[in-house]
């Protein structure tokens, strides 16, 4: 997993040094989602355009989340599978 958090991390760190992400920092904020009592229709537009510059780091964030909550069932899979000598056929499937 640490890998995982690395790799992310200097993605955003590249994107930050070509100027793909602002650093959402003083007057610059410019990467941020804004809370739903803060938006008016014209702002929709810019939160728009903040979400797809977000999405690859969304991604990896939710990728991480689910792995590390696979982790202990998947372990528990191969374990019982290790220990009842069975081999799974990946052609069986529904």
């Amino acid at each position: 997993m640490l890998g995982r958090k690395d790799g992310s991390s200097l993605k955003v760190v590249q994107a930050l040094k070509v100027g793909e992400l602002s650093s959402g920092r003083g007057l610059n904020s410019e990467i941020e989602i804004k809370r739903s009592a803060n938006t008016r229709w014209s702002s929709y537009y810019g939160t728009l355009i903040n979400f797809i510059a977000m999405f690859s780091p969304i991604i990896d964030v939710l990728d991480g989340i689910a792995f590390e909550k696979l982790k202990p069932f998947l372990y528990k899979a191969n374990h019982f599978c290790v220990l009842y000598a069975l081999i799974a056929n990946t052609r069986d499937v529904f």
